[in-house]
């Protein structure tokens, strides 16, 4: 069995797929959040992790946690 490649897309795509602003993940790359990788000038994300990661930090956030507190839980899951 060969291991697949993970999908890498850039911010703006992160933006489109997870429905979140483009400066909500700008916002939450720069928090730690989100983890990236540069290429160049561009941030680029694994495309199923990053968007299941946006999917719980809002999550979150609907519950009432501020980023201190989200950015300390994924710490610890991870």
């Amino acid at each position: 069995m060969q291991a697949t490649e993970p999908e890498f897309i850039t911010a703006l795509e992160l933006a489109e797929l997870s429905q979140e602003p483009y400066t909500t993940i700008d916002h939450w790359s720069e928090l730690g959040l989100l983890r990236f990788n540069r290429r160049g000038r561009r941030r680029k994300y694994e495309a199923t992790s990053s968007l299941e990661r946006c999917r719980k930090i809002r999550s979150m956030q609907e519950q009432g946690m501020n980023l201190v507190s989200i950015k300390k839980v994924l710490a610890e899951s991870a």
